[in-house]
């Protein structure tokens, strides 16, 4: 079956630009006003109009600024690639931001720069194009038999070798292997010189093969499963210095097809949050610790480590007592008085396996949020992919039963359900009748080719909607949450900040609905 993508109308896509007065307990009134880039604003957007790439460095899908965010303003850029397709695969915005935080040591050679890196695929031959000037800028392919070559294609695994022959901190952790090992890879250019006289490169890379269990079915636990780059310094292309900036998504660096494209043909999602210093030291803080526990008699310290600092610091900081927690040791971030967007958390959860968590579990925060006692007979939303999705353990099962409940005892035609969920049981949604009780109910138990975990709710509360999209490397099986190291990134957006990435998303995960007329379209 072939889908049909709708497009969406210019009143969807338009962000208000007025000045915030957030929900959330002593938020100063103008945090998180948005400044966007929105692709070609016109009536009628075509389905290449609303996906075509930005003009900028990274070749994004999206560009979001957040205004005053713990005193900074915060870019999002927003990446995606659909099932099979041969450009805009994600990992080239990772082969641009490490290229250019190598850019900004060079330029600055006396200051401390750090970049972080970890996947749990590793290719070694995974190549982007990253010259400007080339009509290839933005592509990828697999370099068999070269590092680098003339046309602007050079190896991403070259280019973290690079980083640290400039004397760039580089850490690496990587689980499994997309061709050769990896670990070979590394390990067997450790001892070559760094360009600053005297050194090596293990003056400056540490490098840590994770060796916990090896994936075996949905539901494997043990395993090292983040995606993840962070740079504390970057340079632009025009010559412009930046601060912190992380990546985080639901690619790992595959290997890439001869056609170009991803060697997981699945579609993958994947943002940079640029200028958010409290994200980077979360994110820096978390691979720091990891790198002691890569060994497999080490993996149920480390997630039971990880558990226990997130119930001990999310405590903290919801009782105001935040600054007790070591800078160097924070590992989750829930917001601020001056955040309300954004949020980051590594698993294993805060609190006990196999319970109903609003405190230290996003999705059972989020997911309640549906409850027709917050919405007061207002629409909501609920938008979810996920390639993986278990329901025989307690908190999947608990999940679709929440979420189908909250439906069906808020009716309102503007409601909207869309899952893609192989393995989800649609049996809970049997009673929601399109144009009677949900706009759109479209629960799809079959896989579709996608690699992405993401979730999407709407809801309004004490009078202002909200859009939280909650962008994460989780498999939905008992593992991911509690057993394995996965990443999860909230960004929260609401109708005084904007929405443009919420949107921009949404029209991206469901393409198949059209959203307007509350109706699901098809052509054979």
């Amino acid at each position: 079956m072939k889908v049909k993508i709708i497009a969406l109308t210019l009143s969807l896509l338009m962000i208000a630009l007025s000045i915030c007065s957030c929900t959330r307990q002593k938020q100063d009134s103008d945090i998180g006003t948005t400044d966007t880039t929105v692709n070609n604003p016109t009536t009628n957007l075509t389905p290449e109009e609303i996906l075509k790439p930005i003009e900028n460095d990274f070749k994004s899908r999206t560009e979001a600024k957040y205004s005053n965010i713990n005193g900074k303003d915060v870019t999002v850029y927003g990446f995606y690639i659909h099932a099979n397709e041969t450009e805009n695969n994600p990992n080239f915005s990772q082969a641009v931001l490490i290229d250019q935080c190598t850019n900004y040591k060079k330029a600055h050679p006396d200051e401390r720069v750090t970049l972080s890196f970890t996947s749990f695929y590793l290719s070694i031959y995974a190549a982007a194009c990253i010259d400007p000037e080339s009509p290839n800028y933005g592509k990828m392919k697999s370099l068999q038999s070269e590092e680098y070559t003339s046309d602007g294609f050079v190896r991403i695994s070259h280019l973290l070798l690079e980083a640290a022959r400039y004397g760039v901190e580089v850490t690496i952790v990587a689980r499994r292997n997309s061709d050769i090992d990896h670990n070979e890879y590394f390990l067997s250019h450790l001892n070559d010189d760094a360009y600053i006289e005297g050194k090596k490169i293990s003056d400056f890379m540490t490098y840590r093969k994770s060796f916990w269990t090896a994936y075996d079915d949905r539901g494997a636990t043990d395993m090292m499963h983040n995606k993840l780059l962070a740079v504390s310094n970057y340079t632009d292309y025009s010559g412009n210095d930046h601060g912190k900036a992380i990546w985080v998504g639901s690619v790992n660096l595959d290997g890439i097809n001869e056609d170009g494209s991803n060697g997981n043909t699945g579609a993958q999602s994947a943002l940079i949050v640029a200028e958010h210093d409290e994200l980077w030291k979360v994110v820096q803080n978390f691979i720091t610790i990891m790198v002691d526990y890569c060994d497999q008699e080490q993996a149920l310290i480390f997630r039971r480590l990880i558990n226990s600092l997130n119930t001990e610091q999310i405590t903290l900081i919801n009782e105001g007592r935040g600054d007790e927690i070591p800078e160097d040791e924070q590992i989750v971030y829930i917001g601020t008085a001056t955040d309300s967007i954004f949020e980051l958390y590594f698993t294993s959860f805060g609190g006990t396996t196999n319970s109903w968590d609003t405190v230290n579990n996003p999705y059972c925060k989020y997911i309640s949020k549906l409850s027709p006692s917050i919405s007061g007979g207002d629409y909501i939303e609920c938008l979810w992919v996920n390639p993986k999705y278990k329901q025989d353990f307690f908190w999947s099962d608990t999940a679709m039963k929440y979420i189908a409940n909250a439906f069906k005892n808020n009716p309102n035609t503007k409601n909207v359900v869309n899952f893609w969920l192989p393995g989800a049981n649609a049996e809970y949604f049997a009673d929601l009748k399109e144009g009677e009780n949900v706009g759109v109910c479209s629960i799809n138990e079959i896989d579709y080719a996608y690699h992405n975990k993401d979730l999407q709710i709407s809801y309004a509360e004490n009078g202002v909607r909200h859009y939280v999209t909650l962008y994460n490397s989780l498999n939905m099986h008992g593992g991911s949450m509690y057993y394995q190291t996965n990443t999860l990134l909230v960004i929260h957006e609401t109708e005084q900040t904007g929405n443009y990435t919420y949107l921009t998303y949404k029209s991206m995960y469901a393409p198949h609905i059209d959203f307007d007329n509350k109706r699901v379209t098809t052509e054979n």
